[in-house]
């Protein structure tokens, strides 16, 4: 979680929220982390929860 926030607030422009909800078909705890930063290209996407990995452009 920590790393999360870390990285919203760092690539943020202005916005951050932070949701949390139950699923109750499944019964667990869902957080969203919303802000309004650049994002992640979709080619990137498959790497996302590998360890220290950034997009190329943040590096």
């Amino acid at each position: 979680m920590g790393n999360l926030l870390d990285n919203a607030e760092r690539y943020a422009v202005s916005t951050i929220a932070v949701r949390l909800t139950h699923d109750t078909h499944h019964g667990v705890a869902v957080v969203d982390v919303l802000d309004d930063g650049p994002g992640i290209p979709p080619e990137d996407h498959q790497r996302i929860f590998e360890r220290f990995t950034l997009p190329p452009r943040s590096r």
